[in-house]
């Protein structure tokens, strides 16, 4: 898709995943704004983040979260 600065907008959206609640909602919109600056289709990136943000906040977290291990 060429966006540019991945790498960036990877680092902002682990960033904004802190954020309880809003983070993963607020963390789609800056890379989609800076697409659409770039010339690109934002209603292509936005589902697209959007899927990938619920696949690992629903699917992912829970699983890994409900693996953790205690040591004694």
């Amino acid at each position: 898709m060429k966006v540019e600065h991945a790498y960036l907008w990877a680092g902002v959206i682990f960033a904004f995943n802190y954020l309880p609640t809003y983070g993963s909602i607020l963390a789609v919109i800056p890379p989609t704004v800076m697409y659409q600056h770039g010339g690109g289709d934002p209603l292509v990136i936005l589902p697209l983040l959007g899927i990938i943000q619920f696949a690992i906040g629903n699917g992912l977290e829970p699983v890994y979260m409900g693996q953790s291990r205690t040591i004694a």
